[in-house]
């Protein structure tokens, strides 16, 4: 199983994410003795609508997502969950696009204008990133690496063989530079 490390941010946006309208207001706070999530000032219930790493069911925009965010919306249901991995945002050249991420609101949005989008930002290392700096990797006590076989419609979250080519989390560098890029999303994506 690849480890993950994720960071749930909120993504309140009133209408769409490329509209800088004002944002919905957020907060935790106690309410009948109990930590309550508040949107814009009312308690909303602790349910949330999650997306899967699922092909078919992780990009927003897609046919069955869209038919599942529009149920639950009817349902009442304002906060959804969507996963970004900084893989899909991080570009060997040093980018950092949030064009993904922004889609990925949208998507939540075209068939729920008041939802709150929650993102599980996934900051494990790009290939790329892997490949660059192996002496970061994790090491195998008594194996090699097994290869990663592209078949065609992985899960981003459950495909790694049984000894995968990852950076360790212990790593200094990888973890000073998956700050950075984190830090440079949440404020990118803030503005």
């Amino acid at each position: 199983m690849r480890p993950l490390l994720f960071l749930s941010l909120i993504a309140l946006l009133s209408t769409t994410c490329t509209n800088p309208a004002p944002s919905l207001r957020a907060k935790v706070t106690n309410y009948q003795n109990r930590p309550t999530i508040f949107l814009d000032d009312r308690p909303v219930a602790p349910i949330l609508y999650a997306l899967t790493d699922v092909p078919g069911g992780r990009r927003s925009w897609d046919e069955l997502p869209q038919h599942n965010v529009q149920q639950f919306c009817n349902d009442g249901i304002r906060l959804f969950q969507m996963d970004v991995f900084l893989e899909q945002l991080w570009a060997e050249d040093g980018t950092l696009s949030l064009d993904y991420a922004r889609r990925q609101v949208a998507g939540i949005q075209a068939v729920c204008p008041e939802a709150a989008v929650f993102f599980r930002l996934h900051v494990n290392a790009p290939r790329w990133w892997t490949a660059r700096y192996p002496g970061d990797n994790v090491r195998y006590d008594s194996a090699g690496y097994s290869p990663d076989i592209a078949d065609g419609l992985s899960r981003l979250v459950e495909a790694d063989p049984r000894n995968p080519q990852r950076t360790s989390l212990a790593s200094e560098k990888w973890r000073t530079e998956a700050a950075e890029q984190l830090a440079r999303f949440c404020r990118d994506f803030a503005k």
